[in-house]
């Protein structure tokens, strides 16, 4: 039994291997994945992306004043639960707290992501919550 699981999991570090995530275990049959991604700031186009396989994850985001609104994150449905939005969520909120700025969370995921992470707490806007 054990010998199926390492075999299993050689194949899918191949796979991942070539998303650019490691595998740090597999839980009956689940993987989890620390990705290993970089996010850049598309300025011009007003959204953060990450191009996996020819194909694009985004973040969309308005800034005004001292806050960034982040309005809309968007996964390549074939790469949804690898945890790509949330590596993107955390890199753009590091982001927001070395900018000095103020986060608005108008997209459901970043506030979901915001509410179960409260070590980010500090940088969401005033009269805003999660």
């Amino acid at each position: 039994m054990m010998m199926g699981v390492r075999k299993r999991k050689n194949a899918l570090q191949h796979f991942a291997d070539a998303l650019k995530v490691k595998i740090n275990r597999i839980v009956t049959g689940r993987i989890i994945y620390n990705m290993e991604i970089e996010v850049s700031e598309n300025k011009e186009k007003k959204r953060f992306e990450v191009s996996l396989e020819g194909k694009l994850a985004l973040i969309d985001y308005i800034r005004a004043e001292d806050k960034m609104y982040l309005t809309h994150t968007e996964v390549p449905s074939e790469m949804e639960g690898k945890g790509i939005a949330s590596s993107m969520v955390k890199q753009v909120f590091q982001q927001i707290r070395d900018e000095k700025l103020k986060l608005v969370p108008l997209c459901p995921f970043v506030a979901s992501y915001l509410k179960r992470h409260p070590e980010w707490k500090d940088i969401l806007a005033s009269g805003y919550n999660v």
